[in-house]
């Protein structure tokens, strides 16, 4: 599932892409519901079906200091937690990409695409 594309990133500003996969087990009776955001503009605030995945694509802006995050609810469970942020972007997304993965024991990422290497960054919450 692709939403808006940020276009025509400036020479201050690198071109980022975020994707965001419910690997939560298929067959589970709890949906996932998903809010990302960040303060102007709203990515995403539905549920994600499983194996499938959000993905946008914007510009930090020239002082590098774009912020996304994500709330996710799965039953009893909720996990809220910046899935970008460009103070520590280069760190965590190599290329230009950070690709989540929201699985049974929390979420993980990757700073690749096709993903690789994932390392989990954030627990439910009881």
């Amino acid at each position: 599932m692709a939403f808006e594309e940020k276009k025509g990133c400036t020479i201050f500003g690198e071109k980022y892409t975020i994707y965001v996969s419910n690997r939560l087990p298929w067959r589970d009776p709890n949906p996932l519901s998903a809010h990302c955001a960040s303060k102007g503009w709203e990515v995403f605030n539905s549920t994600l079906a499983s194996n499938h995945i959000i993905k946008w694509t914007f510009c930090n802006n020239f002082m590098g200091k774009s912020m996304f995050f994500c709330h996710f609810f799965w039953g009893q469970r909720d996990a809220s937690f910046e899935v970008f942020n460009g103070n520590t972007a280069k760190k965590l997304c190599y290329g230009s990409v950070c690709y989540w993965e929201v699985r049974r024991d929390g979420m993980y990422l990757s700073g690749s695409y096709p993903p690789a290497d994932f390392k989990k960054m954030q627990d439910w919450k009881p």
